[in-house]
């Protein structure tokens, strides 16, 4: 059974915070039975895991807006919740989403967009100088590269890949202020498999 205050052991994490994810859990008591241990190796987590994770970042949303705006301890309380779950080194499996942008850097690498709920975005950076330490943009002519090419925008469409580790929300997210982080995050990944569903 995973600690209800497993808030307490990130540095930083206010009182609020471990309270906000102590909420989390009696909200959504089947995490627990979802969370993985993670040690040295890659941790490979079950499609449902997709409906989780939406799940905690829809609930945050929602706080959020019940509180008119007050994001105290939210994000921390989302980001312990990603990494209870296993997150960033578990692998997001056949997760599925809709492909709403598909483009390229002046160099020819890969970006790309997928929205997994309502202005819950999973995607690529958007350009080389951005990308630097998170290595999400797709290669040319890769796999993931030449499938995405071949998928209208739109489609819905099942992926998989990892996140990018931050010490912020768990996983790195990409928005500019704490309202977007909160209401529509934008949460990087280096994408392993993209494919349109039938």
């Amino acid at each position: 059974m995973i600690n209800k205050n497993i808030a307490i052991g990130i540095a930083g994490v206010s009182l609020v915070a471990v309270l906000s994810v102590a909420a989390f859990w009696d909200k959504f008591p089947s995490f627990s039975k979802l969370t993985h241990v993670v040690g040295a190796e890659q941790v490979v987590l079950p499609p449902t895991v997709n409906e989780q994770f939406v799940a905690i970042v829809e609930h945050t949303k929602r706080q959020y807006i019940d509180s008119r705006g007050n994001s105290l301890g939210l994000r921390e309380a989302r980001a312990a919740a990603i990494c209870a779950m296993g997150f960033p080194r578990a692998q997001a499996l056949d997760w599925s989403g809709r492909l709403v942008a598909a483009s390229s850097t002046a160099s020819g690498l890969g970006v790309i967009r997928i929205e997994i709920a309502p202005g819950v975005h999973v995607s690529t950076r958007s350009t080389y100088l951005t990308d630097t330490l998170d290595n999400s943009l797709i290669p040319v002519c890769s796999p993931v590269a030449t499938s995405v090419s071949q998928i209208p925008l739109g489609s819905r469409v099942r992926f998989s890949g990892v996140f990018v580790a931050d010490s912020t929300d768990c996983i790195r997210e990409s928005s500019i202020t704490n309202e977007q982080a909160v209401r529509s995050p934008n949460f990087i990944m280096r994408f392993s498999a993209v494919s349109k569903l039938q």
